[in-house]
């Protein structure tokens, strides 16, 4: 390129600069070391999350300690009732000391026939 320089008009080269270079689609021009250079963006990698994640069933996905993990649903502790038991005919369930059992009824008059 011309530029004037003291005694008059001269041929100078331009130091190279990105207004020179064409990149590709998805990186930027840049100089490095004095050069033009298309470079690609740097991404930062996102943080591990849940949707990472797949948890089998049972589980669920916490992030504790920065690091999602699975981890075995809690499942509400309900009291044993005589729903969990099933006893055996002649026998009824009875709860006794908070523990479902099946114990031997008594007899009653719906086990007696009674002549008319």
């Amino acid at each position: 390129r011309c530029r004037l320089v003291d005694d008059g008009p001269r041929c100078v080269r331009e130091p190279p600069s990105c207004a020179d270079v064409r990149c590709p689609e998805g990186s930027s021009c840049h100089l490095i070391d004095g050069w033009p250079r298309c470079v690609q963006p740097v991404v930062s990698p996102r943080p591990p999350s849940c949707q990472d994640l797949r948890c089998p069933q049972g589980t669920s996905c916490q992030v504790p300690d920065g690091h999602p993990r699975c981890v075995q649903s809690k499942t509400s502790i309900r009291s044993p009732s005589c729903a969990d038991l099933h006893c055996p005919q002649g026998t009824k369930c009875q709860m006794t000391d908070g523990q479902p059992r099946c114990v031997h009824q008594p007899p009653s008059c719906k086990d007696v026939q009674c002549s008319k």
